[in-house]
């Protein structure tokens, strides 16, 4: 197989894995909060959407990534029908909710970063469009099941992405295997974020006492 479609086959793959892991967050959480099928559908493409689509408005490449490419949001909407059966037997969904989370997290994180690259961003702006792409639509997922968004409260979320972010375009400077990159940036991103979620890891909260 030649290098470079290797190298498409295995973006391909991330981006599918991301997608499929966002639109099972935002499934479970319509479940938590009981909306109909409809909701789950529409809360998981908003999920598996969402970061990648301010990112692309936020750099002028419209029109945006699922316009011009509609199976992110048709894998996405299959993704939510398919997890729907999953609600009925009884487990620990929060579990499954962290882990796709995660996953969606650490791909998007680094496939956003790389994205913003591509299109002719600087290092700073296409680490923060990174960031961007990869928790814009997990805000969205609480914000729309009414729960507090996470990076907000001490979760080692964002930092987790930055951290991944700034290492993909640090690592990028030197002569790596960009398949070797996208491994270890995203790589870096997950294993942060899960013994986050083990150890319960957050960052000091700021806190002001009311007055009587």
């Amino acid at each position: 197989m030649d290098a470079n479609v290797a190298s498409d086959f295995i973006l391909n793959i991330f981006q599918v894995i991301g997608t499929v892991a966002f639109a099972i967050s935002g499934a479970l959480a319509a479940g938590r909060r009981k909306m109909d099928w409809f909701g789950v559908v529409v809360l998981a493409v908003i999920v598996a959407v969402g970061g990648g689509s301010l990112r692309d408005l936020l750099l002028g490449a419209t029109p945006v990534f699922w316009v011009q490419s509609p199976w992110f949001v048709i894998l996405a909407g299959i993704t939510a029908l398919l997890t729907i059966p999953l609600m009925r037997f009884q487990f620990n969904y929060r579990n499954y909710l962290l882990l796709s989370d995660a996953v969606g997290l650490a791909v998007f994180a680094v496939l956003g970063t790389q994205k913003a690259l591509a299109l002719g961003a600087n290092a700073f702006v296409a680490i923060i469009m990174g960031v961007i792409t990869g928790i814009f639509g997990g805000v969205l997922r609480d914000v729309l099941a009414s729960r507090d968004p996470s990076i907000l409260y001490g979760d080692i979320y964002a930092l987790a992405a930055l951290i991944g972010c700034t290492i993909f375009v640090l690592l990028r400077q030197i002569s790596i295997n960009p398949l070797h990159l996208l491994w270890i940036s995203i790589g870096v991103i997950l294993i942060l974020r899960l013994i986050a979620i083990y150890r319960d890891w957050s960052l000091p909260a700021f806190k002001l006492e009311e007055e009587d």
